[in-house]
Formats: C-alpha cells, structure tokens, sequence
C-alpha cells in the first residue's frame, strides 16, 4: 500500500514499532515489517530516525551481542521440537504472578507463553496441556533438569500423549539455547512497556507474543506467524478505510 503523507506513514510505523502489539523491535524487524505492507517516499531514512527517537527503546538500549556459537538443531517441520523453559522471578503482578513458562517451535520459532503464580508440578502441566490442546502433541519437547520439568506429573504426562522428551545437560543450559533467548527477548519486550514498578507484565504477555510472531525472524526469514498459517499477520492498519476501526488499546 501506498502512503501519501508523513502523518499516515508516522501512524503505521506507531502501530507496528511502538504499540502493545508492535512490542517495540529493533531497526531490522521493524522496517522488514513495514517494507512488506506499506511504501512511502524516504521510508528507510524515516523508520530510522524515528526508531532512534524512541524513548522506550532508548532506555532498554540495544541487545547483548551473542558470541558464543551455538550447535544447530536440525528439524525438518513445525512442532517437531518444542523447547520449554521457565524464567523468573520476576516482580510479583497484583494477580499473583511471578513466572513465565515458555515454549518454542524450533522449525517456525513460534513462542508461545503463560504466566504462572508458581512453579509447582500441576500449574506447569495444566499449562503443557493448554499448549498441546491448542496446537497438537510435539513429536519432542526439549526441556531442562528443573524439578517442574522432570517430576512424575509430567512424565507421566508425555507418557500419555506418546511425546518424547529430552533434557538438557546438566549445567548447560545452551543446549535449549532457543528458549533461553525467547526468554531474553520477551524479558527485554517487557521492560520497554511495563510501568516504574514493573509489576504489571502480565498484562502486556499476550501483546509481546503477537509481536514476536508477526516480525521475521531472523534465522528463517520469515515471520513465524507466516510458518504457521501460511499468511502474515493483519495489524489494525491494514483494515480496510471503510471498515469500522476500534480503539481497543491495542
């Protein structure tokens, strides 16, 4: 789509860097994103300034460099492998929640995750459940030597479902690498948007995840949002004019 002016160009890129959904990536993400829905005049030169301009961004800063190298994972289709991990404590949310459980599709890096009050056994399972009714049982879930990962509940759970499961070495948490920078970037997304205290994360989980499913990866190219469903994701930008358009926050 063609934008005529710098207002409606600066509004798309609003909606796709600095909304609840748009999660606030960096340079590359955010201009591959809008480069494969919008074109405006200057558009590179403008995401870039603007981009530069974002105090959310500014005061996170930019992300670690990783320099160790990684063994890759090979897998052959999506939800062959699925990594879990958990992250926290982070800073308790009014309903009680200080964890994050997360899971990774090593083929389309689709994340998905939930917060957790807890790190008990049941809450972990109810959750590894959810995320099996939702997208079908993984031919393998990759997890580490925690105890919510290898107790009897669990076990007996991927026994039933006829899943395989893999841990990791002892003190090597790289082996699951994937997860542990899903974990980082849903962490630093967070801290881009959650108040002084940051105990309100919980409310901006779902809209971080949106975000790390609509842009590109940057192993496979694609978003794994197009993995998944064979199409991008519509932001509310690219509803049609004529369409009604609700402000839902969002």
């Amino acid at each position: 789509k063609a934008i005529k002016s710098k207002e409606e160009a600066w509004t798309n890129f609003r909606e796709i860097h600095s909304s609840k959904m748009g999660g606030h990536s960096g340079i590359v993400k955010t201009r591959k994103s809008l480069c494969s829905k919008f074109y405006w005049h200057g558009m590179t030169a403008d995401i870039e300034k603007w981009l530069s301009e974002c105090d959310h961004c500014q005061r996170v800063g930019p992300p670690l460099k990783v320099v160790e190298t990684l063994d890759c994972i090979k897998v052959s289709g999506v939800w062959e492998l699925v990594g879990m991990d958990l992250t926290g404590p982070l800073p308790q949310t009014p309903s009680g929640y200080k964890y994050i459980l997360t899971a990774t599709d090593y083929f389309s890096k689709w994340v998905e995750a939930f917060p957790l009050k807890t790190k008990s056994a049941d809450e972990v399972s109810q959750n590894l459940c959810t995320i099996f009714y939702r997208h079908g049982c993984p031919l393998r879930i990759l997890t580490d030597q925690g105890r919510e990962f290898v107790n009897q509940i669990n076990s007996k759970l991927c026994e039933l479902l006829s899943v395989e499961r893999s841990v990791t070495a002892a003190y090597h948490p790289q082996t699951n690498g994937l997860d542990e920078k899903t974990n980082d970037n849903i962490k630093r997304a967070l801290r881009k948007v959650v108040n002084e205290r940051q105990d309100d994360w919980d409310l901006y989980l779902d809209a971080t995840l949106f975000s790390l499913r609509s842009k590109m990866h940057t192993t496979t190219k694609f978003s794994p949002f197009y993995l998944m469903y064979g199409r991008e994701a519509r932001f509310p930008c690219e509803l049609p004019v004529e369409m009604p358009y609700l402000n839902f926050g969002l």
